[in-house]
Order: structure tokens, then C-alpha cells, then sequence
């Protein structure tokens, strides 16, 4: 599990995943957990980890807009979680749909975002996800909706 003197950068040192189908509703903008969260530990500060996480998202509303944001957290040893993966846009976030015909509109979408991340450490890193409405519309989002979500982690040698 742990690197060794014949180890190469880039290789993989560890991987672990974890699913959560636990549906978190948000009825507001403001940032909330999901529940979709996973520790790694990693063997060395030069190591990298490789981030993947997948969670369906529902944005709903009774007129032409509904909006959502989601993003991705990490702390380093229990401090405070800090984005490292989020949209710029506050107003129509990561998640945006339009209905033309202005009568209402409720979509699910599995949003996936795979990032590199340096955390410089051997103690545990911790991430999770969170999300909420865009301020530009909605009436509810709904993360881990009909699928459950997921979030792999692979710490990779340096």
C-alpha cells in the first residue's frame, strides 16, 4: 500500500472509493454536505491525489430557470475545509437548465469532476462535496437524486 525505494513517479500508491444514495435536498444558496465524503492518508508530502467524483443532481423550479452548484472540499488533518473545485459563477453555477416554454422545469444530471491535488502532507485528507441552488433560480436541488454518488481517491508517487 505504501511506497518503497523502487517506486516511480506516477505510480499508484493507493486507491479507495466509497458511494453514498443518501438524497440531500438544499433549498437555498447556501452550501451544504451531500454526505458524500472519503478520506486518503498519504505516504509521502511529494505525492499527489487523484480526485474523481460523480453525483446525479436534480435542479427543479415552477418557472423558465432552475440553477445548481456543486462543489468539491478538502481539509488536511481535521482544519478547515477549503474549495478546491468550484464553479465561478454563482448566479447559473455548474448546473443550468432553461425552459423555454417557462411552464417549469425538473432535471437530473450526473455531474463528474476529475482534478489532480497537491496536498503536501502525510496526514489524512479528508473530501467531500457540497451543493446548493444557484441564486438565479430554483426551487430545490437534490444530490445523489436516483443514483448514488461517488468519489475515488488515488494517491499517485511524486
Amino acid at each position: 500500500q505504501f511506497a518503497d525505494s523502487n517506486m516511480s513517479a506516477g505510480s499508484i500508491i493507493q486507491a479507495v472509493d466509497t458511494s453514498d444514495n443518501t438524497e440531500t435536498t438544499v433549498q437555498n444558496t447556501t452550501f451544504t454536505d451531500t454526505g458524500l465524503t472519503l478520506s486518503i492518508t498519504p505516504s509521502s508530502t511529494s505525492s499527489k491525489i487523484l480526485v474523481t467524483c460523480t453525483q446525479t443532481i436534480q435542479a427543479w423550479n415552477t418557472s423558465n430557470y432552475a440553477t445548481a452548484r456543486w462543489r468539491i472540499m478538502r481539509n488536511v488533518d481535521g482544519g478547515t475545509f477549503t474549495a478546491i473545485y468550484e464553479d465561478s459563477s454563482s448566479a447559473n453555477g455548474n448546473i443550468f437548465y432553461y425552459d423555454y416554454g417557462g411552464s417549469g422545469i425538473n432535471c437530473y444530471t450526473p455531474i463528474s469532476y476529475t482534478m489532480i491535488d497537491t496536498p503536501n502532507t502525510t496526514s489524512a485528507c479528508v473530501y467531500k462535496t457540497q451543493g446548493c441552488q444557484g441564486s438565479n433560480g430554483g426551487n430545490r436541488a437534490v444530490f445523489n437524486g436516483p443514483a448514488a454518488g461517488r468519489i475515488v481517491l488515488m494517491e499517485i508517487a511524486g
